[in-house]
């Protein structure tokens, strides 16, 4: 089981550098493809004690929020993330489809046609 495997492997690394921060956005992402979405947030916010401005525990803990229906929320962080990285793929992704859960169609199609 790869995922495992992978999770195993960034706990190990995490346990040796609690504060590496590619093998704690690394974990969350993997939590979040699990749909560990719980763990993974807590994953992500973690993260952003030690780095308030990382935009991919920023992003993870959006789509977090986003999985759990918590569209506002998810869509602030999303802002945040994209007046720093106006290209950031996967914030304009989730961006896409917390509109779209909300009824924001065109809104949604437009950041959706962004991510590809």
């Amino acid at each position: 089981d790869r995922p495992k495997e992978a999770l195993e492997a960034f706990d190990h690394t995490l346990s040796l550098n609690p504060g590496d921060r590619p093998a704690l956005a690394a974990k969350g992402q993997i939590l979040l493809n699990l749909g560990k979405i719980p763990e993974a947030q807590r994953v992500f916010e973690d993260g952003l004690i030690l780095d308030p401005n990382n935009l991919e525990f920023l992003g993870g803990k959006a789509a977090c929020l986003a999985d759990q229906r918590h569209y506002d929320d998810a869509l602030s962080l999303l802002t945040v993330v994209l007046q720093k990285d106006p290209n950031h793929y996967a914030a304009h992704r989730t961006k896409g489809l917390c509109l779209l859960r909300t009824d924001h169609a065109a809104d949604a199609i437009s950041a959706l046609e962004f991510s590809l």
